[in-house]
């Protein structure tokens, strides 16, 4: 979705439900896809984040925004 595009106000429940079923296999696909060390640091941040004492980080590929913002 560009910067300049608005989301649509008029989606039918189906068209919700057959996106939120897109993402949901984009997902999966991407957890198959992903390598074991991959999964194990993000399961310790998810279980950091749970618990209180650990902050949530950004995807990597966005942490360099952080400064331009």
């Amino acid at each position: 979705m560009s910067k300049d595009s608005k989301p649509p106000r008029d989606l039918s429940a189906e068209d919700i439900l057959e996106a939120k079923r897109v993402a949901r296999v984009r997902l999966i696909d991407a957890l198959y896809a992903a390598d074991r060390d991959s999964l194990e640091l993000a399961g310790q941040y998810v279980k950091a984040a749970l618990r209180g004492n650990g902050s949530i980080l950004r995807p990597k590929r966005f942490s360099s925004l952080g400064n331009k913002i």
